[in-house]
């Protein structure tokens, strides 16, 4: 296992897909801690003359990200990273299906097991990667943007959220894996990616809200409580009920992908 991950590494290394995922993440935080930092600077100044009842509105938004820290937070909140991700298991595991290399390792001797498993834990360890990655930019860009210098405190709060939530990456991408190795192709898994996740982050919590239950687990509930991750006065049931929903994606997405893949034919 550990020389077909080394060999994807390798492999990973020198396509240029992967140069996509930081450059939407680059380009994605600098482009909203911009807007805020725009923002600040709009609030500083006494535009209520010109704009009238607009200036309120735009002053409170100004004020939701004031300071480094705070506009840190907000990217950690986004759901940004949710749709960089693709980009992790089509780069590991979609384009080798597309271009054979599946096909090629198992008439080589390889098991389905074995290819399912090590193309697994590399995604696993791309997602780790840009977690870091998204957490550093966006510490980095908010405070060059809104020009504060972060204390030790604040860095070590970022730190430990970025931790806090790598987890629920992980489950995460665990689904766009499964879609993979269930589809075998790119488009599809894609698609259903994407499609998936926007429509359960509208409806689950709509769905959530109605049942009111004192274990309110959904399908998606490691997205939708992002926000609760990065909080850090979160009760600890509360991340126990997160951690428990992403233990159970994982192992749901991990099963069901490898027994549709054992069972059916390369294409």
């Amino acid at each position: 296992m550990l020389n077909l991950m080394l060999a994807d590494m390798k492999r990973i290394k020198r396509s240029k897909s992967l140069w996509i995922m930081p450059l939407i993440i680059v380009l994605m935080v600098a482009l909203v801690t911009g807007l805020f930092a725009g923002l600040k600077y709009l609030m500083e100044l006494d535009l209520s003359s010109v704009l009238g009842e607009s200036a309120d509105s735009l002053a409170m938004l100004g004020s939701i990200a004031s300071t480094g820290y705070d506009m840190t937070l907000m990217n950690l909140q986004s759901d940004t990273l949710i749709y960089v991700l693709i980009v992790v298991f089509l780069v590991v595991s979609a384009f080798d299906f597309s271009s054979g290399t599946v096909k090629n390792l198992l008439s080589i001797g390889k098991s389905k097991k074995l290819i399912y498993a090590s193309k697994l834990l590399t995604s696993y360890a791309w997602t780790i990667i840009a977690v870091i990655f998204y957490a550093f930019v966006s510490a980095l860009f908010g405070y060059l943007f809104l020009a504060s210098v972060p204390t030790a405190s604040e860095i070590g709060k970022i730190l430990l959220i970025t931790l806090k939530q790598i987890p629920v990456y992980l489950a995460i991408v665990s689904t766009g894996h499964m879609l993979v190795f269930t589809t075998q192709r790119t488009a599809p898994s894609m698609l259903i990616y994407i499609g998936s996740f926007f429509i359960f982050e509208t409806i689950l919590p709509i769905v959530d809200i109605m049942i009111k239950g004192s274990f309110n687990f959904t399908l998606l509930m490691p997205l939708y409580q992002l926000v609760e991750l990065t909080n850090m006065n979160s009760e600890p049931s509360s991340l126990l009920t997160v951690y428990i929903s992403c233990a159970v994606y994982i192992v749901a997405n991990v099963f069901s992908g490898y027994f549709l893949f054992k069972k059916s034919e390369i294409k």
